[in-house]
């Protein structure tokens, strides 16, 4: 059954949770991005850089290292409640599970992109355009929970707003066309 929660999975998830806090007693923890769940932020190959998010927990916008359902991942708070954030990747179609606030492992503060380049999450800049690409990614997920299936047409508009943000923020991250 999709979606369902196994105990496997969810030990799976915990197990990788209490690494990642075990690395981040210690100080920033590297993470190899494996999907492109992030793109063009981040894609396979690529390392998220993850920092302890504070007292204050993450912001809209923000990159975050959490435990949802039964799985570890990496993605932008694209809503804030009491006690819980909703996240989603800036390509995936949905918004995750809630995830309560303890559930939050850290904050991803840079991308070491595969080619070397390292690109900073915590900049004036880098917060502008995450908001940015949050409120592009909240418009998507409200599309798709009216049309059960959005036209391929419409996903690509919205591939191509995330796109078009982040090159006026970040014109030398996207890959180049052959």
């Amino acid at each position: 059954m999709k979606g369902a929660t196994t105990p496997l999975a969810e030990a799976r998830a915990w197990a990788t949770a209490e690494t990642i806090k075990r690395e981040l007693a210690r100080g920033p923890y590297r993470s190899p991005v494996t999907s492109n769940s992030m793109a063009p932020v981040a894609r396979e190959g690529d390392a998220f850089v993850v920092v302890p998010a504070g007292r204050r927990g993450p912001n809209f916008g923000d990159v975050v290292a959490a435990v949802a359902g039964s799985r570890a991942l990496v993605h932008r708070v694209v809503a804030k409640r009491p006690g819980y954030y909703i996240t989603k990747g800036d390509c995936s179609p949905r918004v995750d599970p809630p995830v309560r606030r303890e559930d939050v492992l850290g904050r991803v503060c840079a991308v070491e992109k595969s080619d070397g380049r390292v690109l900073a999450l915590d900049s004036a800049r880098a917060r502008v355009a995450g908001a940015a690409l949050a409120a592009i990614s909240t418009l998507e997920d409200t599309v798709n929970g009216v049309t059960s299936s959005p036209p391929a047409l419409l996903r690509r508009l919205f591939y191509l707003a995330l796109r078009l943000v982040w090159a006026a923020f970040y014109p030398s991250t996207l890959p180049r066309r052959s």
